[in-house]
């Protein structure tokens, strides 16, 4: 394989998440604060 590529063998319904060497990211999911107004988008309601 050349430098710098990465495989993994997952199996069906198995993920990975690659990040940089000593990074500890938060992987919690939670919802995002708005930054500002926005159009809505979408089905219409």
């Amino acid at each position: 394989m050349d430098e710098g590529t990465v495989r993994i063998a997952l199996r069906t319904g198995e993920s990975a998440l690659i990040t940089a060497k000593g990074d500890r990211p938060d992987l919690t999911i939670a919802p995002v604060a708005p930054s500002g107004t926005a159009p809505r988008w979408g089905l219409p309601a």
